[in-house]
């Protein structure tokens, strides 16, 4: 009998150039490709060293791969929370040797509270 030839390295398909001569996969995985009556080891792997994910296995199964989470909100989302009057007075209490009640921070926040309504007037 000829001598069996040695495992073919496994290439990262996200291109990183990491390969890795043993094939890996997460336990998800392995869970989800027995019980779909696949082997998990044929499946290509596009997790990092060419480990084989869910979605992998989601994908050799011919289903859609999980939905990847919401991306955090863009920072200037947030723009009309930090112009909230009350919310900024909630953080400015909250703050150890602040107070909101202060005449100078009270000024600001009228201010602020005042440039809201204008721009809510002129839309």
């Amino acid at each position: 009998a000829a001598p069996a030839a040695p495992a073919p390295a496994v290439t990262v398909g996200s291109g990183s150039g990491y390969t890795s001569a043993n094939k890996m996969a997460t336990p998800a995985a392995k869970k989800l490709a027995k019980s779909k009556g696949l082997k998990w080891e044929q499946i290509p792997g596009s997790g990092n060293f060419g480990r084989v994910t869910v979605d992998d296995v989601l994908v050799a199964a011919g289903e859609a791969p999980r939905a990847a989470p919401a991306p955090a909100p863009a920072a200037g989302d947030m723009s009309a929370v930090f112009q909230d009057p009350s919310f900024l007075q909630s953080v400015l209490g909250s703050l150890p040797g602040v107070d909101p009640n202060d005449p100078r921070i009270q000024s600001v926040l009228q201010k602020q509270d005042g440039d809201k309504k204008e721009d809510e007037d002129k839309k």
